[in-house]
């Protein structure tokens, strides 16, 4: 029996004991009086985290203090499993480092972990990962994580975390299903200096790159590359759909065209979200920066992203029409190449590969390559092709 009162919420709205959903995030907070002594952070009936408050200038005291009384309160927790302690302060008082945005709001918390130590005594340290989060909340067009801005030991922003979201089929709304992250010059020094001889390389061949943080400028510049002239709906047949009529499909096609009537953008729905992508005519060295302000337009417009097996979560980049030799590649007279970058909703490059067709567009070889920057070949030529395999064009 808790020698404290025990009040039960719900998305911070205090709940009956016999409302308590048996799946889901329910809080238990323990008060003495008007004092929050600690919480129980339970998700789907297990226990996640210990919770309480404290001063920014004293988070791993109050951290020491919330994990004792829940000890002594026998709450259900076992240390030497290591006991998740969050501690929520005031952000006002915490170097952010960044600027919000208008209208949105902060919640701050600094991560601990509790376990048992040599000695069978109670030890605190704080998270290894992130042992500062500062999670800037927007309530327009629905209440969500606009982004985490996470910190390091030192305190210093080291990256964004940007949450994409899914349709919850179950209630209907939009749920975080997955995030990519921006790194400051701090978080790219720690991930570097983190880095094995493999990871290096590819990092200096651009087949591992870091989207920046606070790069603006760069973003701005490949927009036009997401804009097209017109829209169409198409179902997965290819026929047209009126938009008033989109709801009544469950898988379809929005078909960016250009002026002359190519194609920009192609964007694969099923079960009305986002499955992938295709994005044409984009110089090779933009492939990041166009690939980079995808994501960020995803993110914005909430647009929710397809779960499944079948699901890739790819985004192809092209660039078509590029006929200037390169070593290695085999080219005739009238050939051309086609470059595709296949990136990942998560932020990663999966591959870069270089299609060799000929003036009438019929692929003749297929080429891996380190990344969209360096063209250096991946096995050379991959011989014959698989009937099944095509570029896009």
């Amino acid at each position: 029996m808790s020698q404290y009162q025990v009040i039960y919420t719900v998305n911070g709205q205090p709940v009956d004991v016999s409302e308590v959903p048996p799946q889901g995030i329910v809080e238990r907070l323990h008060l003495d009086g008007e004092r929050l002594v600690y919480g129980e952070d339970v998700r789907d009936n297990q226990l996640h985290a210990i919770t309480c408050q404290g001063p920014v200038d004293g988070l791993e005291d109050a951290a020491r203090e919330a994990i004792t009384n829940a000890v002594n309160n026998d709450a259900p927790l076992e240390l030497s499993d290591g006991v998740r302690v969050n501690v929520f302060f005031d952000p006002m008082e915490f170097n952010l480092q960044f600027d919000m945005q208008e209208g949105n709001t902060l919640m701050a918390k600094a991560q601990f972990i509790a376990f048992e130590g040599p000695a069978k005594n109670l030890a605190i340290q704080p998270e290894e990962h992130g042992p500062y989060v500062v999670e800037e909340v927007s309530e327009e067009p629905v209440m969500r994580v606009y982004r985490r801005a996470i910190y390091n030991s030192a305190r210093e922003l080291v990256c964004f975390e940007h949450p994409l979201f899914t349709l919850d089929p179950q209630i209907g709304l939009l749920s975080e299903c997955g995030a990519f992250a921006e790194l400051t010059p701090a978080g790219e020094q720690e991930m570097v200096q983190a880095m094995d001889e493999w990871d290096r390389e590819a990092l200096s061949r651009c087949a591992l790159y870091f989207l920046p943080a606070f790069s603006e400028e760069h973003l701005e510049n490949a927009l036009p590359y997401l804009q097209s002239e017109q829209q169409a709906l198409l179902s997965q047949e290819g026929q047209p759909i009126a938009p008033e009529t989109i709801q009544s499909h469950e898988a379809f096609f929005v078909i960016g065209v250009n002026s002359d009537d190519t194609p920009r953008m192609v964007q694969n729905f099923s079960q009305q979200a986002l499955a992938e992508t295709d994005i044409y005519q984009v110089p090779v060295e933009m492939h990041w920066h166009v690939f980079h302000a995808y994501l960020k337009q995803l993110h914005e417009t909430l647009t929710p992203i397809a779960m499944g097996d079948e699901v890739t979560h790819y985004v192809r980049v092209h660039s078509e029409g590029l006929s200037e030799a390169l070593d290695g590649v085999e080219m005739e007279e009238g050939d051309r190449r086609i470059h595709t970058s296949v990136f990942h909703l998560s932020g990663s490059l999966v591959l870069h590969e270089c299609w060799v067709v000929n003036d009438e567009g019929e692929p003749k070889k297929r080429y891996l390559m380190h990344s969209p920057v360096d063209f250096g070949l991946i096995d050379g030529d991959l011989g014959e092709l698989d009937s099944d395999v095509q570029p896009e064009h």
